[in-house]
């Protein structure tokens, strides 16, 4: 189910605006989602809360950033009813990773596991490139900041070298920015070395490790940074009592979450790194062991069919 909804979500970022859908509004007002929608993609019908927040960061200077609270408010109240499953369930770039890991798992080829002290660096690259994003964005946009003069090169900086503002455009017909090399300025030439570097390393990663760029990516961080996980209303409870720690949940983790399988205590296991892809609820053979909640009722469990010997994710009564 969650596949046929990536793809649905696909379709509608990717391909919807071709077919002559019109940009999406909530009461007149575009609304910043909570994942990478390419505002870049020829026919886009949304923006990714990154663009946004990029974008009104440089003219906040001028308004005393009051332009930054409407996205920012579409953003929490999307993150709120959803949490992280805008990561798991409708990410543009999500749904070319896992159509790469199904594609690798087809031709029965292994995935690399990311080990802790991956994960570790990869989790501070990412906070890097979304405190640079911040960071650059804020600067350029004062008149009084020596990186003022650098604006038209390095507007919206995060985009700039995100994969999605390439690949999501290429798949709609459009290859004229596709490992484009810009020679405007010495900024515009680096920016677009690391744009390469970018797009590279995600057509080669997709396939070996499962959901890589995710590790990396600037809207996984700024939800990791925010503990969305924490305070949305849809969230895991694991019933600790019956676990017997099989260790199936870790496995069918994509993004290799350990501690929904370690955790013996709490019930709540609401990780701000967990896309709420759900997949561990189903590769769970416990009946109720582990539960989706949306405000506190059960929308998906664990269950095994001992009729047929199938997990299933129906939620008894």
């Amino acid at each position: 189910m969650r596949f046929g909804v990536q793809g649905l979500c696909f379709v509608l970022f990717v391909y919807a605006g071709m077919l002559g859908m019109r940009r999406l509004t909530i009461a007149g007002r575009e609304p910043s989602l909570s994942t990478l929608s390419c505002e870049y993609a020829q026919y886009a019908v949304t923006t990714c809360y990154l663009h946004d927040l990029q974008t009104f960061l440089t003219r906040g200077a001028a308004d005393r950033y009051v332009s930054l609270i409407e996205p920012t408010a579409f953003f929490l109240v999307l993150c709120l009813f959803l949490g992280r499953a805008w990561c798991g369930w409708a990410c543009p770039l999500g749904f070319l990773q896992d159509c790469a890991s199904q594609v690798r798992a087809a031709l029965g080829f292994a995935f690399v596991r990311a080990g802790a002290r991956a994960k570790k660096v990869l989790a501070t690259t990412g906070y890097t490139l979304l405190g640079l994003a911040v960071f650059l964005s804020v600067f350029i946009g004062r008149p009084e900041s020596r990186l003022y003069p650098l604006a038209g090169s390095l507007a919206e900086p995060y985009c700039q070298v995100c994969p999605a503002r390439q690949v999501l455009p290429l798949l709609q017909g459009d290859p004229k920015n596709f490992l484009l090399f810009d020679r405007y300025t010495a900024t515009t030439r680096v920016m677009s070395i690391l744009a390469m570097v970018a797009v590279a390393t995600f057509l080669l990663a997709a396939p070996v490790m499962r959901r890589f760029w995710c590790r990396l990516c600037a809207m996984e961080m700024l939800m990791r940074f925010l503990r969305v996980n924490r305070w949305a209303f849809l969230g895991l409870v694991k019933d600790t009592r019956r676990c017997t720690y099989c260790g199936s949940c870790a496995r069918a983790c994509p993004v290799d979450i350990g501690e929904v399988f370690e955790e013996r205590k709490r019930a709540s296991v609401r990780l701000p790194q967990c896309h709420l892809c759900l997949k561990c609820v189903e590769a769970c053979p416990e009946d109720g062991v582990l539960r989706a909640r949306w405000l506190g009722a059960s929308v998906f469990c664990s269950k095994f069919d001992y009729a047929c010997g199938k997990l299933g994710q129906k939620c008894g009564s």
